[in-house]
């Protein structure tokens, strides 16, 4: 690219002011202050931004993103540096480079990466010369020099390259991460499906279309180009946090809300998938980890979130350390995030503490060396360019002035809360004062550590020296030594009881190309042994009872590290990690799995000896090493586990294997099929027809299942899933078939079909039910199912309000039971009942009843109830009887991040309240603790905030008598 014909021009802003109708952003945190740093003229519609050591800000100008006809603006995006050189709070700026089109993101080089930082007396001269910034347009990873120190850009390398017909603007590459070890992540959003190349420097090539976005790991130089997850909308921005871990926010699901932050695994699956659908609903798409080998999200975010960092300084209040900072372009925030511990992973929920108004349209974040956050501001909602942009900035109130001074020690640098001034201080020690970094790793180690003695380093320290010695191993082997202890060593040292591993755990995942055994001292062969190591193995069995241990060595996530280096070559292995609930240490093993089976392991473990959750594991594994491999495929169709069922007919059809077609369709024969497997099922077959998997996706599922329904050459049982699939107030649905249903000699039909008809009485035939309560030959279960519909009509009918009375004292306790509740005034009576043991089918009937805890009109199960809160199909199996309990008397306890309850202020100046239900461009619809659907205008949406608080309803359980409660215990119990 030709060097810019201005290179030396120098623009100066005009007085920083905002228009009387645009109030500035504001913070919720009294402590911290929001102020405005650049705005236009001096640059339009920014994108990525970033703060290099000397506090300068370097921040993409976007002239190429959809220009309107007629844009008289730069012909070409430009990366700018921002300056405030005389202090006052202005900005100057300067074109370092130019003539780049649909720019993303931009990085300068990490100090840590560059060898001459090292030196503890480095030529700040020489540093200055060799300025280093990486920039991610849609279709290339480019690093731009200066190497005369000028600040314009003179040399510009290809890093990494996109082949792809696709053009849209921010769906290409993105999001810049580095870890401490040197690695540089990006992002790649879906390409709107589009086939496509990703080509590193060295030639290295990954290719696909329509499997969604993906991350990938990359030398700073463009080579060793890795694929390291997928199942993403649009990973749009990315961090690595002190411990090594990598986060992303994912930008946006369309349909199906919320916008996501993810902790990400290498081999992460993260279930969306682009050729079957954009909204999210086709059931080969999982947004929470629903199918098994898909990974959750640790929180929902705002709309449209756009930047992510790990913030560590000390600059900010104490409790910032470590939070997650994002941007919400959508919801005109920013958001910080605390996490907590969740098994392997982490959750948190989202919590604003910077909010502006309607043009406040935050895209990237930075931290300045100072701590203050430094943050590119789109300003208006419009896609098009509109020639608009401000830079503001974040910081402490009452700040010091900053200093260029350091720690005077090496030592005291360590213990810098400022990341890149603790990690260079690390890399000097190791390569100047080895001995210095050996006594510090050896005092954290040693037994007896007293946590409160000065003398001890932070577990932050520990984790940066942890890195700096793996970086020594092979390259000074004879100073390290090989007795001597090394990172892994170490941590299970830590491990020691009473104090449980912390986060200097996760650094295990990190420590490469030199992996050592968690429980060994000496480093692993460079092949790794066929056979197991035998301490995870006896690990497994050493609890006393005959249960494998849970969460070994105090944390589950030092297992992400340990399931690694675990070959599984034996079954009982992988039996024994497939057989956790974790989903990321189950997506941990099925990809070392699938990179160790060999032919001779393909094997199909017996229904009898292993859960199905192992078997379903074992699959996963299969079809990550051998996709077109069909061989076991019938055998795992007519498993006893329905999710091993689901998952082989969805393998089947994604992989096109027509060949399979008569055992998929016959699948709809199981006598255990679900309204899951059946949807399933038949998206499969229409895959295997050659039907478009995004007309699925688009159709509601009742709209599929009414032809089945009607077709009276199906199996029975088939059509009874239909009937559940189908909603009772659809008016397609013809009551004179219900009504005929209700009287099949298929025992299963005919409960459906009284379910449906009790569910929506007004819509079907009122005397149907009537004859279905007075037959005494029929199970009284079923004849209390009629009941509840009857009860349903109380309200706006005498006849039927008379009818229950009659039944409230029949001999039959259990009509009898059903007409008492029938007849309560309001939902929050509460009668004294006569104590029994809990019966799991008075807990169904209660569940849909329309007087008591109406858990029907949020949940559903099984393909009945409401579509607001989570399928509870199979929460027996998720949740213990005393988590199911606590769930229902707190429901704020703990509240999964898609089911997060917002309040919104409406442009209209009210306030409305409760869980995003559905959310695109257009509308947003939000779902009520009633049950009922609230839609707005996404546009007249002013603010909002999320809330800790449950949509479910507090005090549910005073709604119901003790027997009932228990009762509806027995039944959510009951569903596994």
């Amino acid at each position: 690219m030709p060097r810019h014909s201005s290179l030396s021009l120098l623009l100066f802003c005009l007085p920083l002011s905002l228009s009387a109708d645009d109030a500035p952003p504001r913070s919720l945190d009294d402590r911290l202050e929001i102020t405005l740093f650049a705005e236009h003229p001096l640059l339009n519609t920014p994108t990525g931004i970033d703060v290099d050591a000397r506090g300068r800000v370097w921040v993409i100008e976007s002239n190429t993103h959809f220009p309107p006809a007629g844009y008289d603006g730069h012909p070409s995006d430009r990366l700018l540096i921002l300056t405030d050189s005389d202090g006052d709070g202005r900005a100057e700026a300067k074109v370092f480079a130019d003539g780049f089109t649909h720019s993303m993101s931009v990085a300068v080089r990490p100090v840590w990466l560059d060898p001459v930082s090292f030196s503890a007396e480095e030529d700040k001269t020489t540093l200055a010369k060799r300025t280093q910034v990486f920039l991610a347009t849609r279709k290339e990873i480019l690093l731009l020099e200066d190497t005369d120190g000028d600040d314009v850009c003179d040399k510009q390398t290809r890093l990494v390259h996109l082949d792809t017909e696709g053009s849209y603007p921010h769906n290409g590459l993105a999001g810049f991460a580095f870890d401490a070890l040197g690695n540089m992540f990006f992002g790649f959003g879906e390409n709107l499906g589009a086939d496509y190349k990703i080509i590193g420097r060295d030639g290295v090539t990954y290719s696909g279309g329509g499997e969604g976005g993906n991350i990938y790991q990359v030398q700073p130089d463009g080579t060793k180009l890795k694929h390291w997850a997928t199942g993403f909308w649009n990973p749009h921005a990315n961090c690595v946090d002190a411990f090594g871990n990598l986060f992303s926010v994912d930008n946006d699901p369309d349909s199906l809300p919320p916008c996501r932050l993810l902790h990400i695994i290498e081999g992460g699956d993260y279930g969306y998938r682009f050729r079957n659908g954009r909204k999210g609903m086709h059931p080969f798409t999982a947004w929470n980890g629903e199918i098994p080998g898909t990974l959750p999200m640790v929180a929902g975010t705002g709309e449209a979130p756009s930047g992510i960092l790990a913030y560590e300084h000390d600059a900010f209040p104490e409790e910032y350390l470590g939070n997650l900072i994002v941007t919400s372009w959508g919801d005109h925030r920013i958001d910080r995030f605390v996490l907590k511990n969740k098994g392997a992973s982490f959750e948190s929920v989202a919590e604003p503490f910077i909010v502006g108004g309607e043009n406040f349209r935050p895209v990237g974040i930075a931290l300045a060396p100072d701590g203050s956050l430094y943050l590119s501001d789109w300003v208006l909602r419009d896609y098009k360019l509109h020639k608009q942009g401000r830079v503001w900035r974040i910081r402490a109130k009452n700040a010091p002035p900053a200093t260029a001074d350091q720690p005077p020690t090496l030592e005291a640098q360590l213990e810098s809360l400022a990341l890149p001034v603790r990690r260079l201080a690390a890399r000097r020690l190791a390569r100047t004062r080895l001995e210095v970094l050996k006594s510090l790793l050896q005092r954290r180690a040693a037994d007896g550590l007293d946590a409160a003695a000065d003398r001890n380093p932070s577990t932050r320290t520990v984790i940066e020296c942890l890195w700096a010695w793996n970086e020594l191993i092979g390259e000074r082997q004879a100073d390290v030594g090989d007795g001597d202890p090394n990172a892994y060593f170490l941590l299970a040292r830590l491990g020691s009881p009473p104090r449980p591993l912390d986060e200097v755990d996760t650094a295990a995942q990190w420590l490469l190309p030199n992996r050592v055994h968690p429980l060994h001292a000496a480093p692993m062969a460079a092949t790794p042994s066929p056979v197991p190591p035998l301490e995870l193995s006896d690990m497994a069995r050493q609890r006393g009872d005959g249960r494998p241990m849970e969460r070994p060595l105090g944390d589950s996530r030092f297992l992400l590290a340990a399931i690694d280096d675990l070959i599984l070559s034996e079954l009982f292995a992988a039996q024994f990690y497939l057989d956790t609930a974790d989903p990321f240490v189950y997506a941990m093993v099925i990809r070392r799995a699938a990179i160790d089976l060999a032919e001779h392991h393909v094997i199909w473990p017996a229904d009898e000896v292993y859960s199905g959750r192992v078997r379903a594991g074992w699959l996963l594994a299969n079809r990550r090493r051998f996709p077109r491999d069909a061989a076991r495929l019938p055998v795992m169709l007519r498993d006893s586990d329905v999710t091993v069922n689901r998952l082989a007919v969805q393998w089947i059809a994604e992989e096109k294997l027509t060949d399979l077609r008569p055992q998929v369709e016959a699948v709809f024969n199981s006598e255990s099929l679900t309204p899951d497997l059946f949807l399933a099922t038949l998206a499969a077959l229409e895959m295997l027809d050659g039907k478009n998997p995004q007309d699925f996706d688009k159709t509601p599922p009742g709209k599929h299942v009414l032809p089945i329904l009607k077709d009276k050459s199906k199996p029975a049982n088939v059509r009874a899933i239909a009937l559940r699939l189908v909603d009772p107030f659809d008016p397609e649905l013809d009551p004179m078939l219900v009504r005929e249903l209700m009287k099949s000699d298929d025992p299963k039909l005919r409960r459906e079909a009284i379910r449906t008809a009790a569910m929506n009485p007004q819509g079907t035939d009122y005397c149907g039910l009537l004859v279905v309560v007075h037959n005494e030959e029929l199970d009284v279960n079923l004849r209390a199912e009629a009941l509840v519909g009857i009860a349903r009509r109380t309200d706006v009918s005498i006849s039927a309000r008379d009818f229950v009375k009659k039944f409230s004292k029949d001999d039959n306790a259990t009509l009898a039971r059903e007409a008492q509740r029938a007849l309560r005034k309001d939902s929050t009576e509460r009668p004294t009942e006569p104590d029994a043991p809990a019966d799991l089918e008075a807990g169904r009937r209660l569940f849909y009843h329309p007087n008591g805890p109406k858990c029907f009109q949020c949940h559903t199960v099984q393909g009945r109830g409401g579509k607001i809160g989570p399928d509870l199909t199979t929460i027996g199996r998720a949740m213990s009887r005393e988590k199911l309990i606590e769930s229902i008397r707190e429901p704020s306890r703990e509240v999964a991040p898609q089911f997060t309850n917002w309040t919104m202020l409406g442009t209209d100046g009210k306030t409305y309240a409760g869980m995003i239900v559905h959310e695109n461009e257009g509308t947003t619809v939000l779902g009520t603790p009633e049950g009922n659907l609230i839609t707005l205008k996404t546009a007249d949406v002013e603010e909002r905030l999320p809330q800790k608080t449950s949509v479910m309803p507090d005090k549910l359980e005073q709604r119901m008598t003790e027997r009932e409660f228990r009762d509806l215990v027995a039944f959510l119990e009951s569903l596994k």
